[in-house]
């Protein structure tokens, strides 16, 4: 079973880099760039949208191991779709109104037909948790690895969560995860040759967010703890949403606002922010995730007071590095 595993694993980086080779030389000829704006974190056109074959090698690797059903019939199925709903965001914008609604239709569906027995309140919170997952991680994916390491962290810890509880299937889906954004990875961090676009950040948060949601539902992950896998993302996304929507502005729109995008102007550079975001995610967020287990009710005030902690940080770094200081940069 390791073994076979293994070659599973070995194959999703290789296949993985080398789709990635293909589509950035289709890219080049054939494809738009992403034109640097003011609004953007890079200096200079990139092609973008290599996150849908990150998605087919996920596809492809099916026959291969031995996936859960939900894993094969739901989630894949639904990220290949966000993948090409992306891709096309990627070439021709869509509406910020048509896209959520298209994501909403699609979370919709999954739930539906989910092989789980659960409450009808839950999945209320279930369809909130998948749609913000998808966006959250969306716009976090604007400098170069942010994305894809934190692919690679977060489905490393719920790896290691299926894999404590016996479910060896989920764990291979996760593990798939970690391999397919390893494979990614060379081409975009530290130097970006090609970015995931929406067509790698949406189906990438939309996984994320499905299995962790699946660990919940089979035990192998608390709920409190589970609000922490994404912490870092959920928490910058959410807090800079929040204040631009009372400050009046246009929230749906581009902007450099994300704690991670002020860092790049004063912490020089995607690569050391990137690593820095990955550092408190492996030195404080993912022990609690691991250890913190057995502390009963007391898991909902480990969470509550690790996300009270991130928020607070983020608003004394934000008042450190205002809007305007970072556009005179």
């Amino acid at each position: 079973m390791a073994l076979e595993t293994s070659f599973v694993l070995l194959l999703a980086v290789i296949l993985s880099s080398g789709l990635v080779a293909a589509y950035l030389g289709l890219a080049r000829r054939y494809l738009p760039p992403d034109e640097p704006g003011e609004r953007s974190s890079h200096e200079r056109a990139t092609p973008t949208g290599a996150g849908i074959v990150c998605v087919l090698t996920l596809v492809l690797l099916l026959p291969s191991g031995n996936y859960p059903f939900a894993w094969m019939q739901l989630l894949l199925p639904a990220a290949a779709l966000l993948a090409l709903l992306g891709l096309i965001d990627d070439l021709r914008p869509l509406s910020a109104a048509l896209r959520l609604l298209l994501q909403a239709l699609l979370a919709l569906t999954v739930l539906v037909f989910l092989p789980f027995s659960v409450p009808s309140w839950s999945l209320v919170l279930m369809f909130l948790w998948l749609l913000w997952s998808v966006n959250s991680f969306n716009f976090m994916d604007g400098s170069n690895g942010m994305a894809a390491l934190q692919g690679i962290s977060s489905s490393l810890l719920l790896a290691f969560c299926f894999g404590r509880a016996d479910l060896a299937e989920w764990m291979l889906a996760a593990l798939s995860v970690v391999a397919v954004c390893a494979g990614f990875l060379p081409w975009n961090f530290p130097r970006a040759r090609v970015f995931l676009g929406d067509a790698g950040s949406l189906p990438l948060g939309w996984l994320l967010a499905g299995l962790t949601m699946v660990a919940v539902l089979l035990g192998a992950l608390s709920l409190p703890l589970a609000l922490l896998v994404m912490a870092l993302f959920h928490v910058d996304a959410g807090m800079t949403l929040l204040t631009r929507m009372l400050r009046g502005d246009e929230w749906y729109t581009a902007h450099r606002e994300h704690i991670y995008q002020r860092m790049l102007s004063v912490r020089g550079g995607h690569s050391r922010v990137a690593l820095i975001y990955q550092a408190v995610n492996i030195a404080i967020i993912y022990p609690l995730v691991i250890f913190a287990g057995d502390l009963g009710a007391w898991q909902w005030i480990a969470s509550a007071s690790t996300l009270a902690v991130l928020a607070g940080t983020w608003s004394v770094l934000s008042q450190k590095w205002p809007p305007r200081l970072m556009e005179e940069r």
